[in-house]
């Protein structure tokens, strides 16, 4: 099956590549063949996600023989009940990762986590979501000095480990699928994946 991802991010779709090249279960006969479609999407402000993938996936043409999908990550800071959210784009354009470290001068809890939205829709149009959780993260008191190219965003600039205090984005294949499982952290890519297999489309 041919299965376009709509995003305008190269540093996503390579992420997605990975998750989905590593779908090595022989009991299915499931065959993906992952697109990626360069899009700029219209945002919509709304505190839901689900409105907003499907706000989202309306801007999309219909695509014959093929399944897309999209993504949205929310990012979450405790100490700020749970903002910038569905804002974070605006947030870091507008204060950038320094101006999120300033917002938390002075707090002790400088916890946080990530939810990706996912939205699926099939050849039929049917709509199906997928949210994936990240904890166990903390924001730094400094940006990371030497940051390297595999995070998505400027955030990884500022995201540490809560309990070694090592920035996430430093972190081997490893020691990162021992950090999910550690914070029973959940993939909506790899729900994507396992679903598109349980199904056999």
């Amino acid at each position: 099956m041919n299965l376009c991802f709509y995003t305008s991010s190269s540093k996503k779709y390579s992420y997605a590549e990975t998750i989905f090249s590593g779908n090595t279960n022989t009991n299915t006969n499931t065959n993906i063949n992952l697109i990626h479609k360069s899009f700029d999407f219209k945002e919509l402000q709304t505190e839901d996600p689900q409105e907003n993938l499907l706000f989202k996936l309306n801007q999309i043409p219909h695509v014959p023989s093929s399944c897309v999908f999209i993504e949205d990550s929310t990012f979450h800071i405790d100490a700020l009940n749970g903002f910038p959210s569905l804002y974070t784009k605006y947030i870091l354009s507008s204060l950038g990762v320094q101006g999120i470290i300033n917002l938390l001068a002075g707090k002790d809890n400088r916890k946080c986590y990530f939810i990706n939205h996912l939205a699926l829709r099939t050849e039929n149009n049917k709509v199906v979501f997928f949210s994936g959780l990240t904890r166990g993260l903390s924001i730094s008191h400094s940006l990371l000095e030497h940051s390297n190219e595999t995070g998505w965003s400027d955030l990884w600039q500022i995201l540490k480990v809560t309990d070694d205090g090592s920035f996430y984005c430093q972190l081997t294949e490893e020691h990162r699928n021992l950090f999910n499982q550690q914070n029973s952290n959940t993939d909506a890519y790899q729900l994507l994946r396992d679903h598109l297999t349980e199904i056999a489309l």
